[in-house]
């Protein structure tokens, strides 16, 4: 879309070039200002319609350009004099069912009394009003900062601003003169383009130095639906003034995790700054010496233009500009198509929390990796994965063991700092903003401090609110219909602070679960000296065992279906319980998971929902609570099948003289596997889960059925598990 005050298309010259730039450079729409066309007057543009509103003697007046292929319709405005304004509604727009678009112009010889302002405020009444995303290209001949590197403020500017910061829309201007200013002149823009925050995410606002005789220069609309643009201006957090202010604070002051909540929220929030960015529609992700080579050039030789503007030198400007163009749009498209294959239902959460901390900025709605929702879909998305997990749980009662003791006890400096020292600085911080990065900064009195106030709560068991936080940002998966609730796949972001405490815990429980044996020699995740490939390995060397030994294998791989968010707090206390876990811990758990909120930032707003079910995600504690959730299920058998587990994957082994043989004890083992999964709440993915008869011969035959939760795993010639593929020929 092109924006220009182009005082006057009447005339043939300036007709011309504004087609031919148009046509050049694939603009599909013009919002103008001052057409200067009179009531009635013809006015044709080969291959564009003219939508305007026209004074009866020429001068002012508004008007939109679309091209033919543009499908839209006229809006119906009320009269506004001497506002003098045209829109219209196109549909589909860069994956926006409606656009509005409208053009606007106020004439600077008209004065603003109550009558005008009246006028101006009915405009955006109006403007709030419309249904879809809105796009306002405004030449109000109104000075204020806030768009124009002028510090003059008007009248006009300072009611406008005022207007703007009520309404729905947002100011795209990045503080760039919009106006071709004679040698000693001030620079000023009273071209301002507004926008509805959906639309606004995806547009990059630039002025060019081009013009069609008027002294205002053009400005460019860039609406992309499959290049990610950061947002213009944003909050920023200046971590080094945290560290530095937190360090002056006299730490004996500090008396309670309350008043330590209170210190770091005032000092994260006197530390935040709005940050505008003029390099901002450009993604860091991608800026690779190629495209910056070429940015400095272009940017030479607009400054060799400004001093000696010749012919060619201009020449030599649009040249370069259209390289580097055309190299960022290269690079862009690239990198939305390395994104959108490395995000989908299975990639690793290493890997997603490497992505995490760029995810704002760096995906979009195409390239499956934007953030942003609105907020019907927010609260769709959370109570899909959130709702209905808020129950009342019944603390659990049990004489700990007395050996164990030692491990409830007060949480220690030197088990803090261990767990501080091995957290990695580039992790994301939580909902409060605080990082490892801050606590590993801060002088050691403060930082005895913090370790103290962390003790304090686990003694205590009293957790600040606002620890108990977590952050969640919806990472949209690939290939599934974006209107579904579980479209998009939750990474929450907990605050650090309880992150440390529940390290240490995650420590201590290990200990005690490797001293009682709790943990099945067969459960593989999250173990030490284990991983995913010792499980793999073990699998691949009982298939090749029973080769040898003359028998055949049917393997079934299980997927629980949201493993993690199902989990049943009561069951998972009472377990605890039952395995001699100390009491003082089991009690912190219950306090801590009772009541978690996680909160999802929409468009329009926060949702917040409170939980007691499931694992928190992102908790250092989760994935060991669940290998103690789910250790019972290695007690199953029928002598004649082998569990193995990684995490929420389990592979069922069965064994047999014949092949049939093995489908036929597995199928047996099958059911009390099933009963055992729902008996803690779980329940099978069978579209994840899949059954492999390892043999040479052919599998055609086989029709085994086998009956999980009362689906059908079929059998197939090939799965996945813990990340590996395995098929049928393997054995070969």
């Amino acid at each position: 879309i092109l924006q220009n005050n182009i005082q006057s298309i009447r005339k043939s010259e300036t007709r011309e070039e504004l087609f031919v730039s148009l046509m050049e450079n694939d603009i599909q729409i013009a919002l103008l200002q001052e057409i200067w066309l009179k009531t009635g007057e013809p006015f044709r543009m080969k291959n564009f319609d003219l939508i305007s509103r026209r004074r009866e003697a020429g001068y002012g007046g508004v008007g939109i350009l679309l091209r033919n292929d543009v499908v839209f319709k006229e809006l119906s405005i009320p009269e506004l004099n001497p506002i003098e304004i045209v829109g219209v509604t196109v549909e589909n727009l860069a994956g926006f069912e409606k656009v509005n678009l409208i053009s606007v112009y106020w004439p600077p010889s008209r004065t603003m009394d109550s009558s005008a302002r009246n006028k101006l405020e009915q405009m955006f009444t109006f403007i709030d009003g419309l249904e879809g995303e809105v796009i306002i290209s405004a030449d109000l001949n109104a000075h204020h900062p806030n768009w124009s590197p002028n510090p003059t403020i008007c009248s006009r500017g300072r009611i406008t601003n005022a207007l703007i910061e009520q309404s729905n829309v947002i100011l795209l201007n990045d503080g760039s003169s919009t106006r071709v200013t004679p040698p000693g002149g001030n620079d000023s823009a009273v071209d301002i383009t507004l926008a509805t925050a959906g639309i606004a995410r995806k547009t990059a606002w630039a002025v060019k130095t081009e013009e069609f005789g008027s002294a205002h220069l053009c400005v460019w609309l860039e609406i992309e639906d499959q290049i990610p643009v950061v947002p213009r201006t944003f909050r920023r957090i200046n971590k080094q003034q945290v560290v530095d202010k937190l360090n002056q604070i006299r730490p004996q002051y500090i008396y309670t995790p309350e008043e330590m909540v209170e210190v770091f929220n005032d000092t994260v929030e006197s530390s935040t700054f709005s940050f505008k960015n003029k390099k901002a529609n450009f993604l860091k992700n991608w800026w690779n010496e190629e495209i910056n080579a070429l940015y400095q050039r272009k940017r030479e030789i607009l400054r060799n233009y400004n001093k000696n503007k010749t012919r060619t030198n201009y020449i030599q400007l649009q040249k370069e500009r259209a390289k580097f163009k055309r190299a960022v749009r290269r690079e862009k498209r690239k990198y939305v198509q390395e994104l959108t294959e490395k995000i989908d239902e299975n990639t690793p959460a290493r890997q997603l929390w490497n992505i995490i901390k760029g995810v704002d900025t760096a995906l979009t709605e195409t390239a499956k990796g934007k953030t942003e929702i609105n907020l019907e879909k927010g609260k769709e998305f959370m109570e899909y994965y959130f709702g209905g997990k808020l129950k009342h749980v019944q603390q659990p009662t049990g004489s700990p063991e007395t050996d164990l003791d030692e491990y409830g006890m007060a949480l220690q400096h030197g088990e803090l700092a261990k767990a501080l020292r091995n957290k990695k600085t580039t992790s994301a911080p939580g909902e409060n903003n605080i990082s490892y990065d801050i606590l590993k900064k801060l002088n050691p009195d403060m930082q005895e401090k913090v370790f103290e106030m962390l003790s304090k709560v686990f003694v205590e068991e009293n957790i600040p609110d606002r620890w108990r936080i977590s952050s969640i940002k919806p990472i949209p998966k690939k290939g599934v219909d974006p209107n579904l609730p579980n479209s998009r796949r939750p990474i929450a972001l907990m605050n650090v602070e309880m992150k440390l405490i529940n390290s240490v815990i995650k420590d201590r429980l290990a200990e005690i679960a490797s001293l009682k044996g709790i943990i099945p020699e067969l459960s593989f995740g999250f173990r030490k000296n284990v991983s995913a490939t010792t499980s793999i390995s073990y699998i691949v060397n009982t298939i090749k065992d029973a080769k040898e030994n003359g028998q055949k294998t049917a393997v079934a791989f299980l997927d629980v279906k949201m493993a993690f968010d199902s989990v049943d707090l009561g069951i998972l206390l009472t377990q605890l319980t039952s395995f001699g876990v100390p009491e003082k811990l089991v009690t912190w758990l219950y306090e801590y998971l009772k009541q978690r909120v996680v909160t999802l930032d929409t468009t329009e707003g926060r949702v917040e929902m409170e939980v007691s079910e499931g694992l928190p995600q992102g908790c250092p504690l989760s994935p060991l609570l669940f290998n103690v959730y789910t250790a019972k299920l290695h007690q199953l058998s029928n002598g004649k099948c082998i569990l193995v587990q990684f995490a929420d994957d389990f592979a069922a082994i069965a064994l047999g003289e014949t092949i049939e043989v093995a489908c036929e004890n597995l199928n047996n083992f099958l059911p009390l596997l099933s009963e055992g999964l729902t008996s803690l709440n779980l329940s099978i993915n069978t579209k994840k889960s899949a059954v492999i008869p390892f043999t040479n011969g052919n599998i055609d035959h086989l029709r085994v059925k086998l009956h999980v939760l009362s689906f059908n795993v079929q059998i197939e010639h090939g799965s996945q598990h813990s990340g590996t593929e395995f098929d049928f020929g393997f054995v070969a």
